[in-house]
């Protein structure tokens, strides 16, 4: 990308910001920096995408309750005090917003996914005392976060492994369409039954 592209987004982006009533095309601008960013050999990493509508601490501890008394209604309408499950709430975002360089907005949907997680996949936490909000609030039980933020990076990742699978699958397909197995040398069933004895 050449350097009088930047400048013209740059102009364009100042035009529009000083008009007042133009929208400034924001994604325009970090899509041709990340190109730039690339041609210059930097390693781009895209946004996390937002998954939950949780805007506020409020929400985030609305939405731990609503997950508790739907996988837990025994514990439904327990004793809760609001004013510690917001401190705690506090820490728990500021420590993913630390952790992850995110902003709070991301910062309480990946706090959203961890509760998510956690309740989705209990059987893997071996919890030995009921679920309550304190579980973000105590230092001992840092594990539980980590364990969540960790089954959720396996979860992107074999999400990522079958959509890697499936374009290839697609473009194999595409490709002995057009030009035929005999185009590869060898022969591709054989080829896949070997592969499937050395999976067993």
């Amino acid at each position: 990308m050449k350097k009088e592209s930047i400048d013209s987004l740059i102009i364009d982006l100042k035009d529009r910001l000083n008009t007042g009533f133009l929208h400034p095309d924001f994604d325009g601008v970090a899509i041709s920096c990340k190109k730039l960013l690339i041609s210059m050999g930097y390693k781009v990493i895209d946004p996390v995408k937002k998954v939950f509508n949780v805007k506020s601490i409020d929400d985030l501890i609305a939405f731990f309750y609503a997950y508790l008394d739907y996988k837990h209604p025994e514990l439904a309408g327990t004793h809760r005090n609001l004013k510690k499950d917001r401190a705690i709430a506090k820490r728990f975002l500021e420590g993913r917003m630390e952790v992850g360089s995110l902003n709070k907005e991301l910062a309480l949907d990946e706090c959203a996914q961890i509760i998510k997680t956690i309740f989705d996949r209990e059987a893997d936490f071996n919890f030995t005392i009921p679920l309550s909000f304190e579980i973000f609030g105590q230092q001992a039980a840092g594990w539980i976060t980590r364990k969540a933020v960790e089954l959720m990076n396996e979860g992107r990742e074999a999400q990522q492994k079958k959509i890697i699978e499936e374009i290839q699958e697609r473009h194999t397909k595409e490709y002995l369409k057009e030009h035929g197995e005999e185009s590869l040398g060898f022969d591709i069933d054989e080829l896949l039954r070997k592969m499937e004895k050395e999976k067993d």
